[in-house]
């Protein structure tokens, strides 16, 4: 018996990752975007491999890439994942983007889809500003509020 406790780790550890997997994929919302978004193709662009991001709540420490190019954003996972989380190409067309907090080591780069507005993907201000320079001109602007109206005049003193 004690023969075969070291085989049902290596065997299980496996199974139990995919199905973890596929857990995450569907609370988190990772499912979501891979139906709304499906990849056509190969990505072509700047890829961070073995990075971390948050989708909802649902934390991806180093098992996931993440990159741009020219059609959009990239996101996908890492090897025991592949069954569970589809490789998902968002284009810049439909994505809106949030800079929360104050510096670079504290703050985060937010990500919304306008097909998905309930699912948010956060990744640290660090990777952020590193993907928005790899995108230039093709990052998107982050929107103001539909209530927000800029004076027409300066303030007068």
């Amino acid at each position: 018996m004690v023969d075969l406790v070291i085989p049902i780790i290596f065997a299980g550890f496996p199974v139990f990752a995919m199905a973890a997997g596929f857990i995450f994929a569907a609370f988190g919302g990772w499912q979501l975007l891979a139906k709304t978004y499906p990849m056509s193709g190969k990505f072509d662009g700047q890829l961070h491999v073995l990075k971390s991001f948050t989708i909802n709540g649902i934390q991806y420490r180093w098992i996931v890439n993440i990159g741009v190019s020219r059609s959009g954003l990239h996101l996908s996972a890492i090897f025991p994942m592949w069954p569970s989380h589809q490789a998902i190409p968002i284009p810049w067309s439909d994505l809106e983007v949030k800079e929360r907090g104050r510096t670079t080591l504290t703050g985060v780069t937010e990500f919304t889809f306008s097909k998905r507005p309930n699912v948010k993907v956060q990744v640290n201000a660090l990777l952020g500003n590193k993907l928005e320079k790899e995108a230039g001109a093709l990052w998107p602007t982050t929107q103001m509020p539909t209530w927000y109206s800029p004076p027409s005049e300066p303030y007068a003193r």
